[in-house]
């Protein structure tokens, strides 16, 4: 997991924590100075051509940004647009998983998990077993009472690190040949 233009430092793990990713993109921001071109707690609101569309290809972006006092709208011409929601916008969870309403612990799903801070001592239920549910279970084990995987459906949980390198970096069957 890396950018071709802005590699990893050396001195990170092969496998970052969470706050290692932030800090990575963070760091990216900063190197490229992308800082001032990011509006966080901004909603797109209407996405439509410009009236110049026909000749310049150009979009019109109306976006809403609320604080606790006032709500601001804003439309704005842009040369180009990405939509980039990904497939991690929204939490996936089971909502009614028979027993679900018996137990006494949190469930978490990784859209909502920032550190282990709360779990210490509980019985934790981690909601998908992709590589960040698994991440988010090995770091609630060392924390938690007793930590449960939901999955869709049976799923092979392999070790990451093969003779000490990331198994796709292993020669051989699974890896590099």
């Amino acid at each position: 997991m890396s950018f071709s233009d802005f590699l990893i430092p050396k001195e990170f793990p092969l496998f970052l924590h969470n706050t290692q990713v932030v800090q990575y993109f963070d760091s990216y921001v900063a190197h490229f100075g992308l800082g001032p071109h990011i509006r966080f707690g901004t909603r797109v609101t209407q996405l439509a051509p410009a009236a110049d569309y026909a000749t310049t290809g150009r979009w019109s972006v109306t976006t809403t940004t609320a604080t606790t006092t006032t709500t601001t709208t804003t439309t704005e011409v842009f040369d180009y647009v990405a939509v980039c929601s990904g497939h991690h916008w929204r939490a996936k969870s089971p909502s009614n998983t028979p027993g679900q309403d018996r137990f006494q612990g949190p469930i978490v799903h990784s859209h909502a998990y920032k550190d282990h801070q709360g779990y210490e001592g509980k019985n934790v239920v981690v909601v998908g077993v992709g590589n960040s549910g698994l991440d988010i279970a090995v770091e609630l084990s060392r924390h938690a009472k007793q930590v449960y995987l939901c999955s869709r459906r049976g799923a092979w949980i392999v070790n990451r690190i093969i003779n000490g390198k990331p198994l796709d970096m292993n020669p051989g069957r699974y890896g590099r040949k």
